[in-house]
């Protein structure tokens, strides 16, 4: 258990890092995960690891301009989501392929993947999914021109946030 707790931290610290855009300490977190979930005391979730590692090099690569490897990542996310029936890496593997398919301005594609993505977060009643993939349908919806599409989308981006920021008590936070 204590591993899983490392891994998990290593992890959500390569996440923190990209969020500030330190990539390169971002780099050497999934590169510590890499390489202590080969060892056997880190083997029981390691099918959580591969799929953390996935995203977070996808977003990484998406960031370097590198789009076929970005791709290659999210896709790998998605399927390490669908072989493990978890659906908050499948929807988070469609969100991936969607960025990744608006950076090589394939627009349409893009929009399925979001709305793919958002039919499976709402599935599941996951936040942070629900308001990305609406904000992301909206931003397309916009530049498609479908105007009340788009403020539908972004307005219910917009109540999900505060939906979830109502529930917190640290008035600093909240803000």
């Amino acid at each position: 258990e204590d591993g899983e707790c490392e891994i998990f931290s290593l992890l959500n610290l390569a996440g923190d890092h990209i969020s500030l855009g330190d990539y390169d300490k971002a780099y050497h977190y999934l590169d510590e995960v890499q390489q202590k979930s080969g060892l056997k005391a880190y083997r029981t979730r390691e099918f959580r690891y591969r799929m953390h590692v996935s995203k977070y090099m996808s977003e990484l690569s998406l960031i370097k301009g590198d789009y076929s490897k970005a791709m290659e990542f999210a896709e790998d996310t998605l399927i390490q989501g669908q072989n493990t029936a978890v659906k908050k890496y499948i929807s988070m593997g469609w969100k991936l392929k969607g960025d990744v398919l608006i950076a090589m301005e394939k627009i349409e594609e893009a929009a399925e993947c979001f709305e793919k993505a958002r039919d499976i977060s709402d599935q599941m009643g996951y936040p942070p999914l629900m308001w990305k993939t609406r904000f992301s349908l909206g931003q397309i919806y916009n530049q498609q021109g479908n105007y009340n599409a788009a403020k539908k989308s972004l307005a219910e981006a917009s109540s999900i946030i505060e939906r979830v920021a109502s529930n917190v008590s640290d008035t600093e936070v909240k803000e």
